[in-house]
């Protein structure tokens, strides 16, 4: 049985230019620098394509889905009046669940949607 490579959809997005990130020991992820060389993929690091993200007003945050999500998979909202900042929903393709993905606020973590939903207070003119 052929098992596919730990790092493939990484090392496909670096082959085709894509951007990809590399976990530093603090947790947080560093760009992994372009250049012509193949990055070495130690088994010991992890990896990841880097996520990409929209500008509101002057803050960059995490892009929303553009794929709807699978039937029954949990997603996030941004949630402008709440003290949370974002409701989580189950997927069931109702048509406020479409409306929502059409105008791009559909996040799968809560803490992109809690950035998203700061942008949109901040480009509002509201505090959090």
């Amino acid at each position: 049985m052929n098992q596919r490579h730990k790092w493939a959809d990484v090392i496909i997005a670096w082959a085709n230019g894509e951007p990809i990130q590399v976990e530093q020991e603090s947790g947080k992820w560093k760009d992994y620098g372009v250049s012509p060389i193949s990055p070495m993929f130690s088994p010991a690091l992890n990896y990841r394509i880097k996520p990409r993200t929209i500008k509101i007003g002057d803050m960059e945050v995490p892009e929303p889905l553009r794929e709807f999500p699978v039937f029954g998979e949990k997603y996030y909202l941004p949630y402008i009046t709440g003290d949370v900042l974002f409701c989580d929903i189950v997927w069931q393709n109702m048509p406020v669940q479409n409306n929502a993905y059409k105008r791009g606020l559909i996040h799968l973590t809560p803490e992109a949607a809690i950035s998203h939903a700061k942008a949109l207070i901040a480009v509002s003119g509201g505090k959090v």
